[in-house]
């Protein structure tokens, strides 16, 4: 069968073994069903301490599904934040970014992308993402730039964030700047001078996690 793995990219396997419900996997050879399966039974164990399930981050486990299934899809385009993954993130969970998802809000997603599979839709088309100017304040290109370095650095991250891209965004405005700002307006009191300032900071954040 020519046909690979969506998570090694191996040729499938034995796939006729017996346990493997064909409704919940997802383009996986047996070996990564398997080892799927008993990752998120092991992090189920560690949300729920105490016999109950506790609010917690996206697990790597979702991101590695999310990414996997959105591949097999064909929505998913290398270095685009505003792909066709991205376009239903944000329509099924407010949430900019793979990263940004709770746990729940994940396993919402990776519902909607078994149930495109098994329907083999056609890609929604590309969304553009709207940079709105304020006289004097930051121009759409510094915004789209600022943008584009913050969803780099968050490709550089080592484990998930539990924070939204806008929050961390913030933060470095606050931090470095001392100004402060808003996750749905960060730019709201930045000038076109400071703007480029910032952009010179993020691309030094960026560099320093690359040498991690």
């Amino acid at each position: 069968m020519d046909k690979r793995c969506v998570l090694c990219f191996n040729y499938l396997f034995n796939r006729h073994v017996p346990g493997i419900d064909k409704d919940t996997d997802f383009g996986s050879c047996d070996l990564c069903y398997w080892r799927t399966l008993l990752e998120e039974a092991e992090s189920k164990e560690q949300r729920a301490p105490s016999g109950g399930m506790m609010m917690s981050a996206i697990t790597t486990q979702q991101v590695r599904k999310i990414y996997a299934i959105g591949n097999a899809l064909g929505i998913v385009e290398r270095d685009n934040d505003q792909d066709n993954l991205h376009i239903l993130i944000d329509t099924l969970t407010g949430k900019e970014s793979v990263k940004a998802l709770g746990y729940c809000e994940a396993e919402d997603v990776i519902r909607e992308l078994r149930r495109r599979q098994g329907d083999s839709p056609r890609p929604r088309p590309r969304r553009p993402k709207q940079h709105p100017e304020t006289s004097g304040g930051a121009t759409e290109g510094q915004q789209r730039r600022i943008w584009q370095l913050m969803y780099s650095l968050e490709r550089l991250d080592r484990e998930p964030s539990t924070a939204t891209l806008g929050e961390r965004l913030c933060g470095i405005i606050k931090r470095e700047l001392k100004v402060d700002c808003t996750p749905k307006n960060p730019f709201l009191w930045l000038d076109s001078q400071v703007a480029n300032k910032l952009i010179e900071i993020i691309k030094g954040y960026v560099k320093s996690a690359e040498r991690r």
